[in-house]
């Protein structure tokens, strides 16, 4: 029932935040860390966020609360459903990298020609990080989000030649937390769209197939009898 941690980690959850919205705080204190400290976005930029799970969901709402002029989604076929979140949520434009001929020359499109300002890589793929390269325009930065858990095999001479930056980021900070319950007050951003499911706690298992299987969001275990 109780738990002695520093004074400093402890944070008050906003009146208007529900607590199923708080329970997602971490996920999106992490993604907080990943997009404002560390993805030079300013206000008008045009950001890819590869990938439409929990963290790339996440990342396109901070995105839009630092003020990107077009947030566009990336992913595969298997992610319709994502990307009809990903709509909901504010998502200017989502784009299936299995079905488009050409992801590049329609990211260049929609960029007058020069490619993304900002690239997050939060989808995980191995093939995304070579993409992000190709999306990003020339001078811009790539931020990796995304843990892929193996070895990546990526041509890194892009980074010389376009003159890229990349940073990853990993956890948070102390303030990540005060930013993430600030922009859930405010309601700059939304993380109840992303709750997929409400399970009892006695059919966990049902929960944890359903994230295996790729069929939820972020599930919650609402009942605990």
């Amino acid at each position: 029932k109780y738990l002695t941690v520093p004074e400093y980690i402890i944070h008050k959850v906003p009146q208007s935040v529900t607590m199923e919205e708080a329970a997602l705080a971490e996920p999106t204190a992490c993604v907080v860390h990943a997009v404002i400290d560390k993805s030079p976005i300013v206000p008008g930029d045009v950001v890819v966020v590869q990938g439409p799970g929990t963290m790339g969901l996440l990342a396109a709402q901070v995105a839009k609360a630092m003020g990107a002029g077009k947030i566009i989604v990336t992913g595969v076929s298997a992610d319709q459903w994502r990307f009809d979140i990903a709509k909901k949520i504010g998502v200017d434009i989502t784009l299936d990298v299995q079905v488009d001929p050409n992801p590049l020359e329609t990211i260049l499109t929609e960029t007058g020609g020069r490619g993304a300002d900002v690239v997050i890589e939060a989808s995980g793929a191995c093939i995304a990080c070579n993409q992000a390269l190709d999306f990003v325009k020339v001078a811009g930065h790539v931020t990796l989000l995304g843990i892929r858990g193996r070895s990546l095999d990526i041509d890194l001479d892009a980074m010389a030649v376009k003159e890229l930056t990349m940073a990853g980021t990993w956890g948070t900070l102390p303030s990540s937390w005060v930013t993430t319950l600030r922009l859930m007050e405010s309601k700059k951003i939304d993380v109840a769209p992303l709750i997929t499911h409400r399970i009892s706690l006695g059919n966990w298992e049902e929960g944890f197939e359903l994230m295996e299987k790729q069929r939820a969001i972020k599930v919650l275990f609402t009942k605990f009898d």
